[in-house]
Formats: structure tokens, sequence, C-alpha cells
């Protein structure tokens, strides 16, 4: 072979070895590396979403090496993360189950489904084509259930692994009468046409505020958005509320017969030590209280205003006076129960840079003045850690309905709401309203 002919096979060679080593890397881009990812369930996962599941709690997740992969590395560490905000959340958290050198398992899809505290656990992993039968080689040769598939004893439990077609099975504490793959259902065929998501969660009870259902994540025109149940369309979103220099409001409002909604406004705060905050009720009954509240009427202050039927009590003065001039804006946009049309259980908005910075500042002072039992300083911290990874996030929204039921959580929207309640404070009918009742 001359000279020339070998240089030329040694530039093909080379050329064929980048060309494969930059295929495997962008194949590998795509089906590992951390990235948002949205995919329809196959029927086989979609069962255990049926409204009819036999587990109280069913979560459903596509792609979760990319999409907890990329949640990972916004939050730092998603195992801590999940776990304070479940507790926050008064929900038991699942485990997520570990692949071989994988933290999590390359899949296409997977599925939790448990009952109390994980007592009856099941998991689903549809994993990656390849990889599957390089991790049943490996496990056999290695003896390793967790990959083979097996009986594994771990922590005092029994746990079954065990493998059909492409679909690693983890179960443990399952009832004798539930086999696996589940009875094919006319649900689970229907929603292989439903449009696709990140992730998806079913609730078979309610949990805490949450009211039993499914629960859909998906990216909307608004950004990413969580979804369940039916939601009053015609009717604008209470959520949506921007007040200027509020970090965060919350509302929350009983089935029961006490009056509501009570409302929690939080100022963005630079230079005080204890934020401003107000507490707004409607009718009789206490839904928040004031930080310090105690202390407050030891002073003299803490004391309500009165507007429209809501007492308006408040840390400091001004913030009293502000959340007055609010009052008419959350008298129409908050419905209650018996109005005839679906009522709002709880809903509110929060800037999570400037909430974030407001409750790590409180719950920092609070801890040097014992204003507030230690669990409720402790959960604001909490507040403030899980915010910390959304402070570029313009806006989070939420609300949950009732009759029907019905519940939506918008993340970093971008919505206008200064606008609309900048519009609905300076209405006609303001003013009438105004007009009947003193401020005092």
């Amino acid at each position: 072979m001359n000279p020339a002919t070998r240089r030329w096979g040694i530039a093909a060679a080379v050329v064929a070895v980048v060309a494969v080593v930059a295929a495997a890397m962008t194949y590998v881009g795509l089906v590992f590396a951390p990235r948002e990812r949205a995919r329809v369930a196959s029927p086989e996962l979609a069962d255990l979403l049926a409204a009819d599941t036999r587990f109280e709690r069913v979560l459903w997740i596509a792609s979760p090496h990319q999409n907890l992969g990329a949640l990972d590395e916004r939050v730092g560490d998603l195992a801590l993360y999940l776990a304070e905000l479940t507790r926050l959340a008064g929900i038991s958290p699942p485990r997520l189950p570990t692949f071989g050198p994988f933290s999590l398992p390359p899949a296409r899809e997977l599925a939790l489904a448990w009952s109390g505290s994980g007592q009856s656990f099941l998991g689903v992993a549809r994993i990656e084509p390849g990889v599957g039968l390089v991790a049943r080689i490996a496990g056999r040769l290695a003896g390793n259930p967790w990959l083979a598939g097996g009986r594994v004893e771990t922590a005092g439990r029994t746990i079954e692994v065990r493998w059909q077609g492409g679909l690693w099975i983890v179960a443990s504490g399952l009832p004798a009468d539930l086999t696996w793959p589940l009875p094919r259902s006319e649900e689970a065929v229907r929603r292989a046409a439903e449009p696709a998501a990140i992730a998806q969660l079913v609730l078979r009870r309610p949990a805490g505020q949450l009211p039993a259902g499914r629960f859909v994540l998906a990216r909307g025109v608004a950004g990413l958005e969580v979804r369940s149940g039916v939601l009053p369309e015609t009717l604008q979103p209470a959520s949506d509320g921007s007040f200027p220099g509020i970090a965060l409001w919350v509302s929350s409002t009983d089935r029961g017969p006490i009056g509501g909604p009570g409302l929690f406004l939080l100022w963005d705060s630079a230079a005080e030590a204890i934020p401003r905050v107000a507490v707004l009720q409607r009718g009789g009954g206490r839904t928040f209280k004031l930080p310090g509240e105690s202390l407050l009427h030891l002073v003299g202050e803490g004391e309500p205003a009165y507007r429209l039927g809501w007492s308006v009590r408040a840390t400091q003065s001004s913030a009293r006076r502000e959340a007055l001039l609010l009052v008419p804006w959350f008298e129409r946009h908050l419905p209650r129960p018996g109005s005839r049309t679906a009522w709002l259980g709880l809903a509110g908005r929060l800037v999570p840079a400037t909430s974030a910075r407001t409750l790590e500042r409180l719950a920092r002072n609070l801890e040097l003045l014992p204003l507030l039992p230690a669990l409720e300083v402790r959960r604001l911290a909490a507040g403030a850690h899980l915010l910390a990874p959304f402070r570029d996030c313009a806006a989070i929204t939420f609300e949950v309905w009732h009759e029907p039921e019905g519940a939506r959580l918008r993340l970093c929207t971008r919505l206008s709401g200064p606008e609309a309640m900048k519009e609905g404070l300076s209405s006609g009918e303001d003013g009438e309203i105004d007009e009947e009742v003193s401020i005092r």
C-alpha cells in the first residue's frame, strides 16, 4: 500500500471513529442527559393511574432519569428536597428505586404505587432498550437480584424483583389477589390518546388541602402547570392577583359553617427585623395567626380594623392600612361556599425570590425571639428552602376548588396580575361598596 493510500485510510478511520463517537454522544445526550421531556403513559402503566386503582397514591413520571435529573440540577439534592416537600405537604414520600449504577432508573417511564407509608408498594419502569438486556446479564454474572430479578431482603422487608419484557418490576407487601399485569381497563386505553405529560399523581383520598383525583404536570402557554379535576374556566383565576410590595398571599376557606375565607399577606421586607404581615378574616373563626400575636396585644398593637365584613389585623399599622385597601378585591374574587358555583378552598400567589428571602429572615429572627412554636418556625424555614431553587421564576400561583373538585398549580408563570388587580380596585362597583361600609 503506497503512503498516499495509507494516509487516506487512516483519515477515513479517524472520520469513522469521530462519527461513531459523535453519534454515541448524541444518543447519550438525547436519552440520558437531564432535560424536560413529556410522554404519554403506556397502557400497562396507565392501568395504575385508573380511578379505581388499588393503591392510595400513584406517581407516574416520564423519562425519570431526564426529568428528575433536571430537577436534581435545580434543587441540588433531589432526595432531601422531596423529603422536605412531602413532609411539609403532609403526605408520605415515595422511595425512588435505584438501578445498578444509576441513581434513577434509565427508563422511558416509571410508575410508583403505594399505600400508607409504603407497606404495600409497586414500582414499574420501562427501561431504555439495550440497557435492560445489559443490566440483566450483568446482574446474573454478579449474582445481583436487583438487576437480574429475584428476592431481596432489606430493612426487614422482602422485595420481589422481576422482568416482564422491557418492564422492570419491584414489589413489596402486595395483596394476594393483586397480580401484574393488571387487567386492561377502558380508561387506560382512552388515555393513549391524551396529550403528553411530564408526570401524573393519583390520590385516592384527600391529602391535606389536596383533594382526591389525578394531577397532571405538563407545559402550558404560561409555563409548567399542574392541573386536576374541573376548573371554572369562566372565572378569572383568583391566584393571578398580584399586589405591589407583597411577596406572597394565601387564602384558605373551610367547608364548615365558620365564616371565611381567611388570608395571610406577607410584604417584601429588606430592613425590618419582623417583616410586615397582615391576616384577614371574613366572618367568624380564625384561619391564620400573626407572628407574635400575643406579644403584639401586650404592647397595644395587632388590634383589628374592619371593612365589608372582614377583620384585618397586622404587625404594623401601615400593613393594616394597606390590607384594608385590598379587601374589595378579595371580596369579589374569592368565591365562597353556598355561592351556587364552585368555591375556592385554597389559593395564593408568591414571588419565589422575595418570598424565600423574607421567609428566611423571618425564621432566623423568630429563632432569636421565641414568638412562635418551634414547629411553626421550622415550617417557615422549610418554605424558604423549598422556594430558593426557583428564585429566577416570576411567580408561582395555586388554587384548589370544591363543588366540583379541581386544582391548579402554575410554576414560573409570566401572567400580568398587577394590571388586572388595578382595574378591579378602581371599578365603580368597589366605589359603591366602600360607601356602604365604613372603615375603622
